[in-house]
């Protein structure tokens, strides 16, 4: 179909959008099928937290560098080519990946060289996702899409898990990868029947051709001008610190220091996405929520408070393992919709891909440092003391930036309407 230009969504580009939405929770739920496979799989072969954290340090690294540069790419392309080409690539990836093991040419490193194959692609694909969202969807349905889709994402984030727990039991693992390379064409088919609306770029831009470093830096300045922006970005570097050492080394805590087994793993891991469910229900209950930045405040505590009891379980006390795993996850949709709903809201449209690439590249940029050190520090003061550790500094942390920081301002930011851009 053609492409439009256009500012303002519409009834029409929100039909349009609800088919590629489906088409993309099919390819969704193919990718978290083979992601928990392979990531057990890594567990299990080297019995290692170390292996796990390297293994999480190597896949973020292209969602801080490649996703800085992705911006502008999205801003300047065809987002519905860019969509298709990068499912395309992480269909290719599996597919490859599928031989290896076919051939008997598998070991953790290549396994790991396929899921960061990935992590480019979809450094690259979740931006573009995110920056058409606004173009649309029409503002008054922002904040409700946004919790539907966190609903659907962690349902099927429920649904993955349990269903891959279960084939790792009597399928090997080569036969599973085949699912996320048919998920591709429920992806990709849906996409290619609709039109994603282009944006007309400023006036200014049109006039003269813009440096790539250029329009980087013009998201950097779109992000400092939104009051209340530049300290939630800190907050969210901080807390991905915190935090990520939590679902780094869930396998290795739960399989591992806690003996539990595929099932297990895959049951508790059921538990935080249909937490995660009841937090997005929450928040898409109500059509628009006034002091967005209070919300989301609590909901960090309440993240906090949740680790803290998973790091306190005693051994294998899985009962209590799971009521902490759902506190903690219940509180990150509500934090991740409601910010997602101010991004949109205050960015311009023809800046959505850069600013929305800056932010995940920010807020991912400390995680594979985290990452990188988690494991060697749960095999040396222990995984349960680790966590308690980063769970107490994470409500210290949110308590700092909500007292002592203009945190709270950022859904009261300016609408950047009348943004002027930087010489």
């Amino acid at each position: 179909m053609a492409s439009v230009n256009q500012t303002t969504a519409t009834k029409d580009t929100f039909h349009h959008y609800l088919l590629f939405w489906l088409g993309q929770l099919g390819s969704l739920l193919g990718s978290s099928i083979v992601e928990f496979a392979l990531i057990y799989w890594i567990t299990i072969e080297s019995r290692s937290a170390t292996i796990l954290s390297i293994t999480a340090f190597l896949s973020i690294l292209p969602r801080i560098f490649v996703t800085f540069f992705a911006g502008v790419w999205i801003d300047r392309l065809d987002r519905k080519k860019i969509i298709i080409f990068t499912d395309f690539c992480q269909a290719l990836a599996t597919l490859i990946l599928f031989f290896l093991f076919l051939f008997n040419l598998q070991s953790v490193w290549v396994v790991l060289g396929i899921i960061i194959i990935r992590s480019v692609f979809q450094s690259i694909h979740r931006p573009t996702v995110a920056a058409i969202i606004p173009v649309m969807i029409p503002k008054e349905k922002l904040s409700r899409m946004n919790s539907i889709n966190m609903i659907a994402s962690s349902a099927i984030f429920t649904i993955g898990p349990i269903v891959s727990g279960i084939l790792i039991g009597f399928m090997d693992i080569k036969f599973i990868l085949w699912i996320d390379v048919g998920s591709f064409l429920i992806a990709v088919i849906p996409t290619l029947l609709i039109t994603i609306p282009s944006i007309l770029g400023s006036s200014k831009l049109k006039e003269k051709k813009t440096s790539f470093i250029y329009e980087m830096k013009e998201g950097y300045h779109i992000i400092m001008q939104i009051r209340g922006m530049f300290a939630f970005f800190m907050m969210a570097i901080i807390g991905n610190f915190l935090l990520s050492p939590s679902g780094v080394l869930r396998p290795y805590f739960i399989s591992i220091y806690h003996e539990g087994d595929a099932k297990i793993l895959s049951y508790l891991s059921a538990v935080s996405q249909i937490a995660m469910i009841c937090g997005a229900i929450l928040i898409a209950i109500k059509k628009n929520w006034k002091h967005k930045s209070i919300i989301m405040i609590v909901a960090q505590f309440l993240v906090g408070t949740g680790y803290l009891i998973t790091g306190l379980a005693s051994k294998s006390n899985f009962v209590i393992i799971g009521l902490g795993l759902f506190i903690l996850a219940f509180g990150i949709p509500i934090i991740n919709s409601l910010y997602m709903t101010i991004l949109q809201e205050k960015v311009p449209l023809d800046k959505q891909g850069r600013v929305n690439a800056m932010d995940m590249a920010l807020s991912f940029s400390i995680m594979p440092i985290s990452s990188l050190i988690a494991g060697p520090l749960a095999e040396l003061i222990g995984i349960n003391i680790l966590f308690i550790i980063l769970a107490g500094s994470y409500m210290v942390i949110t308590l700092l930036f909500a007292f002592f920081s203009d945190y709270r301002q950022v859904d009261k930011g300016e609408l950047l309407s009348d943004y002027k851009e930087q010489g």
